[in-house]
């Protein structure tokens, strides 16, 4: 009983891996797509979507999020990303990515763009040290 036990948990530890490398690899399609020199043509897109999508399973980090903020402002869905980012901005205040997109976001509306500014400049001007 110990040991199918133990075969059992070791197949779950790997499954846990496996899945955690192929996210790595659709993360990094995505992001290939996203940071292209030109923004992604409609079938790129739906790509990029369809490789964070597999990627967000059972994943906290918050690069997927990231991902889709700058995904919907490529395809001029600003308000999306900020919606995206919001939440990112409120369980991480002090992520500099995200401030920054949400002001590359924000062109349309100023207070949003220049609260983003601000927001980044207090980041970058008193860095905190257990960081």
């Amino acid at each position: 009983m110990a040991r199918s036990l133990g075969v059992m948990l070791a197949l779950l530890i790997c499954a846990w891996f496996g899945l955690g490398v192929h996210q790595a690899q659709d993360i990094s399609r995505a992001t290939s797509i996203i940071e292209a020199s030109a923004p992604p043509d409609p079938v790129q897109a739906r790509q990029a979507s369809a490789l964070l999508s597999a990627a967000d399973v059972l994943n906290p980090d918050r690069t997927v999020d990231l991902l889709r903020a700058e995904l919907a402002i490529d395809e001029g869905h600003d308000v999306t990303a900020r919606l995206i980012l919001g939440r990112v901005t409120r369980e991480e205040p002090q992520n500099v990515n995200a401030w920054a997109l949400v002001a590359r976001a924000s062109g349309n509306d100023r207070v949003a763009y220049y609260a983003a500014l601000f927001h980044l400049r207090a980041l970058v001007a008193n860095p905190r040290s257990d960081r």
